[in-house]
């Protein structure tokens, strides 16, 4: 997922109403559906089938955290990356061990290749025996 894909989201969350959202039951009076309130208690969503109303519930909340864990990962890959570079020309670091070229490739890449971000999680992880 690109960084415009992850603010169009941050946009798309910004202009919901507020949350935490709750689940009522449904003005229709129909069992199988809810409404779906703000911490106003205005209604955000009328006679939404129970299972989307659900997950409707949560997205208000999940969505955002979702995002920012995913920035935060990068941002961590990025400190990493960074860190490795005050390793340069010290072969006892264990920095210098670890395929930091094929990192700084693969982050930048991010932006335009989910494969490349899998990729990378791969490496980080058949290298933490290196820690």
């Amino acid at each position: 997922m690109t960084e415009d894909e992850l603010k169009a989201i941050d946009d798309i969350a910004a202009n919901a109403p507020e949350g935490p959202w709750e689940l009522a039951t449904a003005s229709s009076g129909n069992e199988s559906e809810c409404d779906i309130i703000g911490p106003d208690l205005r209604v955000v969503a009328h006679d939404v089938p129970n299972a989307a109303a659900v997950f409707i519930t949560h997205t208000r909340e999940n969505i955002p955290a979702l995002v920012a864990a995913a920035r935060r990962s990068v941002d961590v890959i990025r400190a990493i990356i960074d860190a490795s570079d005050d390793c340069q020309g010290h072969s006892d670091c264990v920095h210098s061990m670890l395929p930091w070229g094929k990192a700084r490739e693969l982050l930048y890449q991010f932006d335009n290749d989910q494969e490349a971000l899998a990729e990378l999680r791969r490496l980080m992880a058949s290298h933490e025996r290196y820690r």
